[in-house]
């Protein structure tokens, strides 16, 4: 008897051969790769950003595709300040509009986990130096306190994870169209010194 291959929705990574070994039981034999492992993934990174001095509303923003579901894996923030160590109430909010008005620094480059996938749908995250006025807001997804040492000196710059526990069972963080944002504030904070951020996010387009 021959072999019979079923396959299996793309991106399981997974496929299931029945096998019949002369006798009249028949077996199977399944071979998975790990979970996630085909999905197309996408990177995105500021270094050295300054949110500036002046009054800040939204300091990060990230809108999905107007082809593509995204799904946002991992963002990681981390910063020091010049001359006075800093705490912020950093909050990531959901939005029905976009951002409008303020400065924003040069767009990062997406980079793809694998250099044969196509290119990302999505804009890259905006990184504002100036505040824009914020679009509608939803409500807040997730608040978390940040440490900002002084630059320099010998206090540990830990990065804040706003998403990304692997193991968790929680659905990802969806977005759906380019009017569907995530934003990150520092709490409407007017900061007393200069800072320096460094943002990294990820994502997957299906």
């Amino acid at each position: 008897m021959a072999n019979t291959i079923v396959a299996v929705t793309p991106g399981s990574g997974a496929s299931i051969a029945v096998y019949n070994d002369a006798t009249p039981q028949s077996f199977q034999r399944v071979l998975a790769a790990p979970e996630g492992s085909q999905a197309t993934t996408y990177f995105a990174s500021y270094t050295g950003q300054s949110i500036g001095t002046g009054a800040t509303t939204n300091i990060i923003t990230f809108a999905g595709s107007a082809t593509k579901t995204v799904q946002v894996s991992r963002i990681l923030l981390s910063a020091t300040a010049t001359t006075a160590a800093s705490y912020f109430d950093v909050l990531l909010k959901r939005q029905t509009t976009a951002d409008t008005g303020g400065t924003a620094a040069t767009a990062a480059t997406i980079l793809k986990a694998q250099v044969a996938d196509a290119t990302a749908t999505a804009a890259a995250p905006i990184f504002y130096t100036a505040g824009p006025t914020a679009g509608t807001v939803t409500g807040t997804q997730l608040a978390v306190k940040l440490f900002a040492p002084i630059t320099g000196t010998p206090a540990p710059v830990v990065p804040v994870e706003l998403l990304g526990n692997p193991g968790r069972m929680a659905k990802p963080i969806t977005l759906s169209g380019i009017t569907d944002v995530l934003a990150i504030t520092v709490n409407a904070v007017t900061p007393a010194n200069a800072t320096s951020w460094d943002v990294h996010l990820e994502w997957i387009e299906f």
